[in-house]
């Protein structure tokens, strides 16, 4: 029986986990910041004994996973051991830290029933670059012997993967109009998709229900921001893009209009989050 549905999309903007455990009638999600760093176990020590009792952060913000001799510390947490810029690193290889976290914040935060015997049964979804969808089955391989034994947040897991569905990004779009239009208004159709994300720009191709064609370059909004930031100084990514979607928040209604197919430009230049992003 399975404890515990997973799935996970680990963005370059944040880490998006939407779960159901077995005794729950809805689903939950969790957000998290993308970062991710490995650290030695002394490291993470001095830094708990040095913290002393300081409050009580939630699972979420105090979050690190360990394997085989190897600690990693993941979200908020991350920001307090200098990580590194891993917008450009592979998904995959980082997601596999991200899916133990998840299941031990699971475990955690739904008070799921767990023993020094007890195994846990999970179904999990993931979504990788189609530049990365080859590598999902060395993906689901190291998973499922990461997953045989690790920790959270000093809590020992055993977990089974009992089912694995790995898809590429921008197919959920795909999965969509298909079921609007059905399978066979698809098998009679040329069918492009694309998506916008904030590390990657996936397109795929799909010619008569075969997905023929598919591509994931470091073209996302990500990109945009460092041509920004090599054009100035004082800045980086996470200021300006705030600054970027608060100015586009107050303005949405003259950015886009029903008497409109299109979008409008803003004109960036008077609006107040971004004059204040002037040094």
């Amino acid at each position: 029986m399975t404890d515990i549905y997973l799935s996970v999309d680990v963005g370059g903007s944040q880490t998006k986990i939407i779960y159901q455990v077995d005794d729950q009638t809805k689903p939950n999600y969790v957000l998290l910041p993308p970062a991710i760093e490995e650290i030695t176990k002394d490291k993470l020590n001095f830094f708990m004994e040095r913290l002393g009792w300081i409050g009580s952060p939630s699972p979420d913000q105090q979050l690190w996973v360990e394997w085989n001799n190897r600690v990693v510390v993941l979200g908020e947490f991350a920001a307090n051991f200098d990580p590194l810029d891993r917008i450009k690193e592979l998904k995959y290889e980082n997601a596999l830290w991200k899916v133990l976290s998840a299941v031990g914040l699971i475990v955690e935060l739904s008070l799921v029933k767990v023993t020094a015997k007890k195994q846990i049964n999970l179904e999990l979804a993931l979504l990788l670059p189609w530049n990365e969808y080859s590598d999902r089955r060395r993906f689901e391989e190291q998973l499922r012997v990461m997953l045989a034994n690790f920790t959270v947040r000093k809590q020992y897991l055993k977990v089974n993967l009992e089912r694995f569905l790995c898809r590429p990004e921008g197919g959920g779009l795909a999965a969509l109009r298909i079921k609007q239009q059905g399978v066979d208004w698809l098998r009679n159709q040329q069918l492009a998709v694309l998506m916008f994300g904030h590390r990657n720009t996936t397109a795929l191709y799909f010619d008569r229900g075969q997905l023929k064609l598919g591509d994931s370059p470091l073209l996302g909004f990500a990109n945009m921001l460092d041509i920004v930031l090599d054009m100035t100084s004082g800045l980086d990514r996470e200021r300006l893009a705030n600054a970027v979607f608060d100015a586009r928040y107050t303005i949405i209604n003259k950015v886009y209009s029903k008497d409109r197919n299109h979008s409008a430009r803003p004109n960036w230049i008077t609006f107040d989050q971004i004059q204040a992003l002037a040094s």
